[in-house]
């Protein structure tokens, strides 16, 4: 049967979080009817068996998808997405928690603007909850279109790329062309998606309510790790958005992704200091920003530039295809 919100989460060594998680999730002050979907890779650290305990105990709305395959976080979410039945969707990481209104407010907002996307603030934590900070900086209730919303979204200050603080009618998954993100490791891959959702809105709903809690202190998180290519994947993710609103014909779409190119500049910057304390060279310096500026040039790109043509091949399809999570 039908539902109003499909949950999907990816569970990989989240022993220690994820019944902090699913309490927040089972506490929802939302009288519509909801599932949360467990994407669980078997990491043999009790994760899986602390989801296949909710999901006894919470039939009715705990789901466990534990393949024989190993999935990683894109392919998790992407197999979630292909099991949900709800009317919307939206996305929890397993080491985080939901504020108690969070799904009422959400859905309640959808449906008063009749948006396909809603976004919200959150809260960043570490350790617990009580001495956490709301972020990013607020501002009123916006509604955008697609443009507007592409521009605002590129900015990433008072709209995030975090999938998990977006609630989005579950009919956008069947846009096509779409991005599809298979491959394991990948960092930054809410970006690419959600570039993605945004690019077929016809309404998004920006609101300034905090409802979801970020834990910053997982220590097996991507973004905790020591690494040397956090310059290249950021900027293989934001290729791929740039060869998705190529292949839309979107000139408009085009133009807002360009009008941040500064912006995206920064970010790359950022990404390259941190990877220099982990040892990439100057060479590899010079080979991202020489990238980045075919990436937000006005020529359309090329998807075989090699710096990041092994990321973008295959992220774009352009049909139904239900292998390509598989």
């Amino acid at each position: 049967m039908p539902i109003d919100v499909s949950i999907i989460i990816p569970v990989y060594k989240n022993a220690n979080s994820l019944s902090r998680c699913l309490d927040s999730i089972l506490s929802q002050d939302f009288k519509g009817t909801y599932e949360a979907i467990l994407c669980v890779d078997d990491s043999g650290d009790g994760s899986l068996q602390i989801a296949e305990n909710y999901a006894n105990r919470y039939p009715d709305k705990i789901v466990l998808h534990h393949p024989d395959h190993r999935m990683g976080l894109s392919i998790a979410r992407q197999e979630g997405f292909d099991l949900a039945r709800g009317e919307y969707i939206y996305a929890c990481d397993a080491d985080d928690e939901l504020k108690e209104n969070a799904l009422r407010v959400l859905v309640d907002t959808i449906r008063k603007y009749d948006a396909d996307l809603v976004n919200c603030s959150f809260y960043t934590a570490k350790g617990s909850k009580e001495h956490a900070h709301v972020y990013p900086f607020r501002l009123p209730t916006r509604v955008f279109n697609a443009e507007k919303a592409i521009s605002c979204f590129m900015m990433d200050a008072t709209f995030r790329a975090f999938l998990w603080t977006k609630l989005f009618k579950a009919s956008l998954l069947k846009c096509y062309p779409r991005i599809v993100l298979t491959k394991k490791g990948v960092m930054f891959e809410d970006l690419a998606f959600v570039s993605a959702l945004l690019a077929n809105c016809k309404k998004v709903v920006n609101i300034p309510t905090p409802l979801y809690y970020y834990y910053q202190d997982n220590p097996d998180s991507e973004a905790s790790k020591p690494r040397s290519d956090r310059a290249r994947w950021h900027l293989s993710v934001f290729a791929s958005v740039r060869l998705y609103f190529d292949r839309l014909g979107n000139p408009r779409l085009v133009k807002a992704f360009r009008k941040r190119k500064f912006r995206i500049r920064l970010s790359l910057l950022f990404d390259l200091k941190m990877d220099k304390k982990n040892g990439l060279g100057k060479e590899g310096k010079k080979e991202c920003l020489a990238a980045l500026k075919a990436v937000t040039a006005k020529e359309s790109l090329d998807a075989n530039n090699p710096y990041f043509a092994d990321y973008v091949r295959g992220v774009i399809v352009e049909k139904d295809d239900s292998s390509v999570s598989k």
